[in-house]
Parts: structure tokens; sequence; C-alpha cells
């Protein structure tokens, strides 16, 4: 199974992440769900050349001594998309989360960010901590706060 075979379903399906493990399927987040959308299984040589074809070497070299790397990798689909790689070993072998990174930069009112709290984001100063579960947003406020003073920061999620 090739990575761009998962990525264009992913995409085709608007899911916002994969997982992929050694002898099972692929799992795509659509609408906050983990939905099986792919029958056949990964092996692990095909994870491994997943693995060793999106980290650079020095990501690679990092997971084979710590077990786990995270990091930013650009799709070359046509327009380029972004993605977050969580790369770590699992029973042996290597799995992968996969955060598709959407090419637009919502509005404030996309995200649901109420008018009260939105003046945060374009002050000057002080502290703003963003808490939550993961997945709830919490790097929203800082890349919009960055996008304002056209200083984005790579990788950002949102």
């Amino acid at each position: 199974m090739k990575l761009e075979e998962i990525l264009h379903q992913a995409e085709a399906l608007n899911a916002s992440d994969i997982h992929l493990s050694v002898g099972k399927v692929p799992f795509f987040r659509i609408d906050g769900e983990l939905r099986c959308v792919i029958a056949s299984t990964i092996n692990a040589l095909e994870m491994e050349t997943i693995v060793a074809g999106i980290l650079s070497k020095q990501d690679y070299l990092f997971l084979t001594e710590h077990g786990e790397v995270d990091c930013a990798w650009q799709w070359s689909a046509k327009p380029i998309k972004r993605c977050r790689i969580n790369a770590y070993r699992q029973n042996g072998t290597y799995a992968m989360a996969i955060r598709l990174l959407p090419q637009d930069i919502p509005a404030c009112d996309q995200l649901g960010i109420p008018r009260s709290l939105q003046h945060l984001i374009t002050a000057k100063s002080g502290l703003l901590l963003c808490t939550g579960a993961t997945g709830s947003g919490k790097k929203v406020l800082p890349w919009l706060h960055w996008s304002q003073r056209l200083i984005g920061q790579e990788p950002c999620i949102f």
C-alpha cells in the first residue's frame, strides 16, 4: 500500500487524521470519529518504506534513537499539502499518526471564537494560555496572533 493512495483517499473523505499501524488497516478520523475505509492492512515493509520516505535523515535518526519523533511534512500534491507527523515504535515496528492541515487559515468567526475573546489575539503584550484536550484547537489562537503580524511559524496547526 502506498502512502499517496492513503493520502488521496483521506483528502477525498475530508479526514483530519490518518492512523497507520503494522498489521492493521489505515484508520481515518472523519468528523471526530475513527473510521476504517481501506480494506487492506499495512505490513512491516510497507510501514518502513512510508516512514523512511517521509522523515528527513535527522528525524529518522531521532526516531531510531528515541522511539518517537514529531515533525512537519509537505505532501507534493498540487497544491502542496502540509501535514504534522508523529512516528513511533510500537510492538517492534513503526506506527504513525498524520494530521492533514487545511490550506487556508480560518477566520475567527469560522472557528467559533467569541467576539469577546478575539481582541486577545491582537494584544501587543501579555500571556495567553491555551489549554484543552487533544484536538480541541489549542494552537489556533497563537497562529491567529502570529498571522496578524505576518510572522507565521512552522509548524502551526489550525
